[in-house]
């Protein structure tokens, strides 16, 4: 998540967005409430691929 808060912090949202669907896709112990809880993302939560990449993992691991 190191990589996703460094891009967040330049202004690279997409290489940000890429590293946090790879952390969710793999099998890593980052869950989306992780991203929620970290203020550096904050940059990140108006846009729409975070908001359907948030909806998506969600679903799938039945949080509501």
């Amino acid at each position: 998540m190191v990589m996703a808060n460094i891009y967040t912090g330049c202004g690279e949202y997409d290489k940000a967005l890429d590293e946090l669907e790879e952390l969710l896709s793999s099998q890593t112990s980052y869950t989306v409430h992780d991203f929620e809880m970290n203020s550096n993302l904050a940059l990140l939560r108006h846009l729409p691929r975070y908001r359907e990449m948030i909806r998506k993992y969600r679903t799938a691991s039945g949080s509501l």
